[in-house]
């Protein structure tokens, strides 16, 4: 995919979260999770394993772009300890006045992405990975499910959490 609809569907994703997305975890989850959907907007196969499940350094990249460009803001939160980094990014004036310019049908995305910003990290982890386990090594869902736990076992506590997530997925006309 092109670094322009990369970067649009991105500041697209931002807009539709309400201007902020926190964390790089949960931002990779998200696109990976939206890719599957909107394969017109993020592309599925840039993904690759990861420890925190599917992770694109394409899409990394695309963000880094988009925070030197001036379109989104990187704001590092860290504790006082300092034992850890917390990345959250803003779309900026920039940002909003480019997808401003690029109108698209976006009520059923917003609804989407707003589904998966309601959802803890923890759970849009578990359930991407059991999707690209699915993909990638094409297990069936249970198959997928099981793996998926045995490789993030700090997952199973979401795990009712990340199967309706996956079934709601399934329900929606066009997942």
């Amino acid at each position: 995919m092109a670094r322009v609809g990369t970067l649009l569907s991105l500041l697209r994703l931002l807009s539709a979260s309400g201007g902020e997305v926190e964390t790089r975890i949960r931002l990779q989850k998200e696109v990976y999770l939206l890719s599957l959907k909107y394969p017109n907007f993020f592309d599925a196969g840039d993904f690759e394993y990861h420890h925190y499940g599917p992770y694109s350094r394409f899409l990394s990249e695309n963000l880094q772009y988009a925070v030197s460009s001036g379109l989104i803001e990187e704001i590092n939160e860290s504790p006082e300890d300092m034992s850890f980094t917390k990345y959250k990014y803003v779309l900026t004036d920039f940002g909003s006045e480019a997808v401003a310019e690029n109108p698209f049908e976006a009520e059923e995305f917003h609804g989407d992405v707003r589904r998966l910003q309601a959802e803890n990290w923890r759970t849009l982890e578990l359930a991407a990975t059991v999707k690209y386990l699915e993909s990638k090594e094409g297990l069936n869902s249970e198959a997928a499910f099981a793996k998926a736990l045995k490789l993030k076992p700090a997952t199973a506590g979401f795990a009712n959490e990340a199967r309706a997530l996956l079934l709601g997925a399934e329900a929606t006309p066009g997942a």
